[in-house]
């Protein structure tokens, strides 16, 4: 009783006692606390706490994949990025970084704008 329901946790109180999770999600990362009690009841006698940090990997979504501009207009690339640890955004044009879009714009003005992969 107490314990998970979900089937991708299961805990073993075999020697040595553990902790199973299958198949690890993102839901999953968190503070796993581990006590140990006499058989007769009472206060835990020991407890444990373990910091789980579940890794995800990098989702990217780019907006507008491909534009076309007429020179003196404005245009707007998105990039949403998320991830854990985050991901670093860069960009870049023909190799080189781009570190102001008003700089980009100034001095790099182009009627077809798109990405570097």
């Amino acid at each position: 009783m107490g314990e998970p329901q979900d089937p991708h946790i299961v805990v073993d109180r075999n020697d040595p006692a553990t902790l199973h999770i299958k198949d690890v999600r993102r839901e999953d990362d968190g503070i796993y606390k581990i006590e140990v009690f006499l058989q007769l009841g009472g206060n835990a006698i020991a407890d444990h706490e373990i910091n789980l940090t579940v890794l995800d990997a990098p989702s990217v979504d780019i907006n507008p994949t491909a534009a076309t501009v007429i020179e003196g207009n404005n245009i707007t690339l998105t990039c949403n990025a998320s991830g854990k640890p985050a991901p670093v955004i860069t960009w870049k044009k023909a190799g080189e970084s781009v570190l102001s879009v008003s700089k980009f714009f100034r001095h790099n003005c182009e009627c077809k704008q798109t990405r570097d992969t």
